[in-house]
């Protein structure tokens, strides 16, 4: 299954976050790498939903925002997850 396929690359991407906590100073953990854990923490979660793809308006809605990332990912590549995010629910949502 994809799912459970994606949630094994999650996993290992997060205990490689968690292996590299030690040799990395405080300021730069709390500021880069804790935000990246949390991120990958969520998405397991959200893997873990069997529910989360059956609206297919929630599909639609990610086959939407992967386009729109594949093609103004580059024009944008100084902007933050949470900015390109808001970007796109601006402009296809609201």
């Amino acid at each position: 299954m994809i799912i459970e396929t994606t949630i094994q690359v999650l996993q290992k991407r997060r205990q490689e976050l968690i292996s590299k906590q030690d040799s990395l100073s405080k300021k730069r953990w709390n500021y880069e790498y804790k935000k990246r854990l949390k991120e990958i923490d969520y998405l397991i979660n959200v893997c873990n939903d069997k529910n989360w793809l059956v609206n297919p308006s929630e599909r639609e809605l990610l086959i939407i925002f992967f386009k729109f990332f594949r093609d103004n990912g580059e024009a944008n590549i100084g902007m933050t997850i949470e900015q390109f995010v808001d970007g796109f629910l601006s402009q296809y949502v609201c």
